[in-house]
């Protein structure tokens, strides 16, 4: 992508001092939804901001005001997430969140505020009785709110919503690249999972970047194998026997007839998670990475057998 060409976003996080989990949330769907932009060819990059990460000037009496004119008032969007509080009083508002959703909505800036509905420890009910009351209203008003109960569940929809406000930017979404984005959502969540991480940065680590393999993996035909993954990228794949790598790996030296170049960018035992299937730990799987020419990936059966079964799931 042509850097000169892309325009940068700021995506705002608020809300009172119980959702910081939800604060890591949203930069988490910024920087998945920007990278989504970018393998889409939007020509879009989202930046997160908050005030704790983002330190404003401080003119007057107050931090609020600042906050407001600063940070929401160089926001391109923002989201807010309440959990069991409403927040803390201001000297113009019920709380400083409150404040920052009113500027926004003054601004005419996309907005969406979220609603922890799960379970919580209320220690204060004043303020649960607060938060009610301010949903209530927002609701009164005709504007959206929307409930969550997992991590997982306000990623998810943060990400499509974020990426349907930014995808205008870069031209006009159709359906075609709304299934793009439905793609794109499925693929990173399943390399996301804790049992597919250690395999997904094997994948990366042959593409180059995180963008680079999911623009294949969610391709029209994308790969059924692991070979046909590597092959993508310019590798070549070479399986030998897990005793094999061991030993290459454990010496001082690479054995001229076990690994034919003794150049290499990376080496690792991959530890393979537990399943249903397999309630007992799987034996680890061992890969090496020879960047000389011809780019070589020395893998052993079980990592490999672990590689395609991801890739066929992700089909």
């Amino acid at each position: 992508m042509d850097h000169k060409n892309v325009s940068i976003f700021k995506v705002m996080f608020c809300g009172p001092g119980d959702v910081e989990s939800e604060g890591l949330t949203c930069h988490q769907a910024v920087d998945v939804c920007s990278k989504l932009l970018e393998t889409a060819g939007k020509g879009v990059t989202l930046a997160f901001i908050h005030w704790k990460s983002d330190p404003v000037i401080q003119n007057g009496p107050g931090v609020q005001p600042p906050i407001n004119e600063q940070l929401v008032g160089s926001a391109d969007a923002l989201v807010a997430a309440f959990r069991s509080r409403l927040g803390s009083a201001t000297g113009k508002g019920s709380s400083g969140t409150v404040q920052e959703i009113e500027r926004a909505i003054q601004r005419g800036i996309c907005w969406r505020a979220y609603f922890y509905n799960g379970g919580v420890t209320v220690s204060d009910a004043s303020q649960l009785a607060k938060l009610y009351e301010y949903k209530k209203s927002l609701q009164e008003r005709e504007f959206l709110t929307v409930e969550y109960e997992s991590p997982m569940e306000l990623l998810l929809d943060l990400v499509k919503w974020l990426f349907k406000v930014f995808c205008s930017e870069g031209g006009t979404p159709d359906e075609t690249r709304d299934d793009t984005l439905l793609r794109l959502v499925k693929v990173h969540d399943r390399l996301s999972r804790s049992r597919s991480r250690q395999l997904a940065n094997v994948l990366y680590t042959i593409a180059g970047t995180q963008t680079d393999a999911l623009r294949i993996l969610t391709d029209d035909k994308p790969p059924r194998t692991f070979v046909q993954f590597a092959r993508q990228f310019g590798w070549k794949v070479e399986v030998l026997e897990s005793e094999q790598l061991r030993k290459a790996i454990a010496g001082p030296l690479f054995e001229e007839d076990v690994v034919p170049h003794p150049s290499y960018t990376m080496w690792k035992k991959i530890p393979l998670a537990r399943s249903k299937k397999q309630p007992e730990p799987t034996e680890g799987g061992y890969l090496l990475l020879d960047d000389t020419e011809p780019k070589t990936v020395y893998v052993d059966k079980i990592l490999l057998a672990e590689l395609n079964r991801l890739l066929e799931k992700l089909r």
